[in-house]
């Protein structure tokens, strides 16, 4: 059985916008939200432990769970290396993602994988405090948290508004990380997102078990990690002097470190070898083909 992810929120900011997402996270405790399905590395009790490393655990965070990203889009966060990546991760894993606009952000600004063509909320907009309120019903069926009252909410959203868009930016550092920091960054990100696929392929191989004289065990595992779907064997050298004594063809789903066992009968002059051609479909491809010699002897 494949378990279901539990659902989180990570939010992905420029640290220089700490004030604003204090204000978010605030926002989003109202609603039920804390340390257990929330993620912000800018507000301490939500963020990365003492000695953890900030890429393990936001490669955890990509793997592990069910992922609603929201976006606090800024002049900062487009001259943070970090950010940016974040924003690559989150779109590579498909996470479920809904952007904010500080005041000082225009929609035409938003670029990236995540930019103007994607439904936002800008703090200080006509319509901000519609797009809370859905954003906040959107969060709480995701999460199955029980409605605030829509007295409290009000309330609630609309002090977050004012809080966000008193803020004074007094300062625009927009001064990047060195070059080395930058491509250590975006190696580890790279390699999260390598790692993340692992997560969704199904590995296919087989081996050789019981020889004994006249009779051997064609063993065939899912070596991965996602079940390989309608997986199918095709033997491309078949021997009569070799007898699989149940048929190989369409072996249907094969869930991660299971095998299919199939009893061979061997005759005087049998092939060394047998050719096996595997397709299957997988979390990460539809279209997943492997070739293996197995030797027989």
């Amino acid at each position: 059985m494949e378990m279901k992810k539990s659902p989180m929120v990570f939010i992905s900011h420029s640290s220089k916008d700490k004030a604003f997402v204090e204000a978010l996270v605030e926002l989003l405790e109202s609603i039920g939200f804390d340390e257990k399905n929330l993620f912000c590395s800018s507000v301490d009790g939500y963020g990365i432990g003492l000695g953890e490393d900030i890429f393990n655990t936001l490669k955890n965070l990509f793997l592990e769970h069910e992922l609603y990203v929201l976006f606090v889009h800024s002049p900062r966060y487009y001259n943070s290396t970090v950010s940016m990546n974040e924003m690559g991760a989150a779109w590579v894993l498909r996470a479920n993602y809904y952007s904010l606009l500080t005041k000082d952000m225009s929609y035409n600004e938003m670029s990236g994988v995540v930019n103007s063509n994607s439904i936002a909320i800008k703090v200080d907009s006509d319509d901000a405090k519609a797009r809370l309120t859905e954003l906040k019903e959107k969060l709480c069926a995701a999460f199955s948290f029980k409605d605030i009252s829509g007295v409290k909410w009000e309330r609630k959203r609309d002090k977050f508004l004012e809080v966000v868009n008193s803020i004074d930016i007094t300062s625009n550092d927009n001064n990047l990380s060195n070059s080395v920091d930058e491509e250590y960054k975006r190696l580890q990100i790279e390699k999260m997102r390598k790692e993340a696929d692992e997560q969704k392929k199904a590995i296919i191989r087989s081996e050789i078990i019981n020889r004994q004289a006249g009779s051997r065990i064609l063993k065939i595992s899912n070596k991965g990690k996602s079940t390989a779907k309608n997986l199918k064997i095709e033997w491309l050298n078949p021997d009569d002097n070799i007898m699989v004594l149940s048929n190989l063809g369409e072996i249907g789903d094969l869930t991660p470190g299971n095998a299919r066992l199939f009893n061979m009968a061997l005759c005087i002059g049998h092939s060394e070898t047998m050719d096996l051609h595997y397709t299957w479909n997988d979390e990460y491809s539809e279209k997943n083909q492997y070739d293996e010699s197995i030797q027989v002897f």
